[in-house]
């Protein structure tokens, strides 16, 4: 099911919690391709919050992430949000450069999400994700 030649990938994990992984980087090149991704992501999220009955956890993984995106990256990235926020009960992202979590706290702000963190370790990200209060 992974394809490391798609920006962004995403499955379920054996626990329930959606995993994501970002990709090398986000160019203008590859907003068509991201585009796809997000739409299949978004798609495993809806599906997965109605098969389990309630809002989904997401484990989102930058450690391949190399910190360069575009604005329209961004974009995309922030449309995903909006429309996942309904089904969503928390990210943790964990990994990646600085630029990475800036980048992904702009997508928060501008979709609207509180309900996501940033962490340095997959550990960290997990125990807050796994933690019975949001």
């Amino acid at each position: 099911m992974t394809d490391y030649n798609e920006p962004m990938t995403t499955e379920i994990r054996d626990d329930g919690i959606i995993y994501m992984k970002l990709h090398g980087g986000l160019g203008s090149e590859t907003v068509e391709a991201l585009t796809s991704a997000t739409r299949i992501g978004t798609n495993i999220i809806k599906s997965h919050q109605e098969k389990i009955g309630f809002n989904v956890k997401i484990l989102f993984d930058m450690t391949d992430f190399t910190g360069e995106y575009s604005v329209q990256a961004l974009q995309v990235f922030v449309t995903f949000s909006r429309e996942t926020k309904p089904y969503v009960a928390k990210t943790g992202c964990f990994g990646g450069p600085i630029t990475g979590q800036v980048a992904g706290e702009m997508v928060a702000t501008l979709a609207g999400r509180e309900n996501i963190r940033f962490f340095k370790t997959y550990d960290d990200a997990l125990a807050w994700l796994n933690e019975n209060h949001t």
